[in-house]
């Protein structure tokens, strides 16, 4: 988080930067629904984690993509893909910004709700930190709040059973 801090990359630091108005977002998440539900995104797009490849491979346009995970994995999952901000979280493993400011994308930083005191005095009260759950999708919609979404429509969060699930 310092090193990714430290860079000067843009931050969501105000979320009042983002207008407050009825702005819909389709959130995605990479369950065995999520190709299958297409047809049914509406407004803008933001691909988490495993449905950032999936979805730009069949040609759908990402306004974002979103990494919270802080493991160097992640890194398999920056890309160039046209028109699209990464939201990334600044606790992400620096080896996947590195890799995005690589390719010229767009990058802005966002931080994670913490209880933790050292980590409360890194963010600094001029850091706004977004809650959220244990997966980038149940995050999401904090996260998506945050930037002045108020209608959010969640696509691929089925998990692994797709006989007997939907989105």
């Amino acid at each position: 988080t310092r090193r990714n801090l430290a860079r000067g990359l843009p931050e969501m630091v105000n979320t009042l930067d983002f207008p407050a108005v009825k702005r819909t977002l389709s959130l995605c998440g990479s369950g065995p629904s999520l190709l299958a539900s297409v047809p049914e995104l509406v407004g803008k797009v933001m691909a988490c984690n495993a449905a950032i490849p999936a979805l730009a491979q069949v040609g759908v346009p990402l306004d974002y993509a979103m990494i919270w995970d802080a493991t160097p994995e992640m890194v398999r999952y920056a890309e160039v893909i046209p028109g699209c901000e990464w939201m990334i979280a600044s606790r992400v493993h620096p080896d996947v910004i590195d890799k995005l400011l690589a390719l010229g994308q767009t990058v802005t930083l966002w931080h994670r709700a913490t209880t933790d005191p050292a980590m409360a005095a890194l963010y600094g009260l001029q850091r706004p930190q977004v809650f959220g759950g244990a997966t980038a999708l149940t995050t999401g919609p904090f996260l998506a709040g945050a930037m002045g979404y108020e209608d959010v429509h969640i696509f691929g969060g089925d998990s692994s059973f797709p006989d007997i699930a939907a989105s």
